[in-house]
């Protein structure tokens, strides 16, 4: 299970280098459904894992507590606010609602649950990978669509 949610996490991490350019907003819209879809995946072995497994319960750091407090927080303003579907699931060119919010809040979560079996070398240089990548994606199509338009 342990093995599974690391690779999950690792996984997580190439949502930035997907693009659906049938979409009406295709660098956003199937970003924040696979992340969203990843981490309800892996958030039910999570939730397994912690039930079975104790030790794999988060800690209650400043960190973490300071997270969740930010978390309810935006919950609160966001059901209270004047309209609270827009401010719970946001629109589709954002995708940063409640909803997704919560959805880090998880990523989070696992995250620091399994320091001890994440070697942060390896994923952070993974991460950097994926940005880099991104990065250069982006810059390619900015490359072409300014040869194709000729602006």
């Amino acid at each position: 299970m342990v093995s599974f949610l690391r690779w999950g996490l690792y996984l997580v991490l190439l949502t930035p280098l997907l693009y659906q350019p049938a979409s009406l907003f295709p660098f956003i819209t199937i970003k924040i459904i696979v992340f969203q879809a990843l981490i309800e995946i892996l958030a039910a072995a999570y939730l397994a894992l912690i039930i079975f497994q104790p030790q794999y319960r988060p800690k209650f750091t400043p960190l973490v507590i300071s997270f969740t407090i930010l978390v309810l927080a935006l919950l609160l303003t966001g059901l209270t606010s004047v309209d609270w579907q827009n401010s719970f699931w946001s629109v589709p060119e954002r995708g940063i609602g409640i909803f997704t919010i919560i959805h880090f809040w998880l990523f989070f979560l696992m995250l620091v649950s399994l320091r001890k079996e994440i070697d942060w070398q390896k994923f952070l240089t993974f991460s950097f990978i994926v940005s880099l990548l991104a990065a250069v994606s982006i810059f390619i199509f900015c490359l072409a669509t300014h040869a194709a338009t000729g602006a």
